[in-house]
């Protein structure tokens, strides 16, 4: 059996599409965030010209957050020539022989971060159809929404404590019967609420 070699931020080649994988607390942050500073430093390639796709708003606002962040660092590094014993900062400062040049191309990153593309892949889809409506033969208006994990937990352990709370007395059981011609089951519950959620004024908590 073959066994992969260990994904080398600086080393492992690199292909147009490029898809992190793995568990949780393994790293993936960490990586695409090095890898993102490596397309910037060693490839030359901007960072407003990336497309970093991942799951929910939450992971986007840590991704930006975590690449601002080690951009200021890796500016902080390049200026003063130390890498304060971070191998990551180690490696990359022995790799940008042209310090000055780097450093540069570093605050020109952070000059211009809010370009830098790091969404959700919904937003993106929605973004795509929205420029190719007419290729795509979408609606001009298509709004795509996603489930929020969030909501269904919420609508499901709801559900679970209100059918037990109730389900002991016959008065408790006419409230149930009463519910239940509003929504059968928790996932009718959530598109029942749906305009109460989805409006701007709607924050979940």
């Amino acid at each position: 059996m073959c066994t992969p070699e260990p994904f080398s931020i600086f080393h492992t080649p690199l292909a147009p599409r490029m898809i992190v994988e793995a568990s949780a607390g393994t790293g993936k942050t960490y990586t695409i965030v090095g890898v993102a500073i490596r397309m910037l430093l060693i490839e030359n390639v901007p960072l407003e010209k990336l497309l970093i796709v991942t799951f929910t708003r939450l992971a986007t606002k840590e991704l930006k957050d975590r690449v601002n962040t080690r951009l200021r660092e890796v500016l902080r590094a390049l200026e003063q020539g130390e890498a304060q014993q971070d191998p990551f900062l180690e490696e990359l400062l022995t790799l940008c022989p042209d310090r000055e040049l780097a450093a540069g191309g570093v605050s020109n990153a952070l000059l211009h971060f809010d370009e830098v593309r790091i969404v959700t892949i919904h937003s993106f889809c929605q973004q795509v159809l929205g420029e190719a409506s007419l290729m795509a033969g979408t609606p001009f208006d298509l709004e795509l929404v996603q489930d929020d994990p969030f909501l269904i937990d919420a609508a499901e352990d709801f559900w679970r404590e209100f059918i037990h709370r109730h389900s002991r007395t016959e008065a408790g059981k006419s409230y149930i019967s009463k519910v239940m011609t509003i929504a059968a089951d928790p996932a009718t519950l959530l598109t029942e609420l749906k305009p109460l959620t989805s409006g701007r004024e709607a924050e979940l908590e």
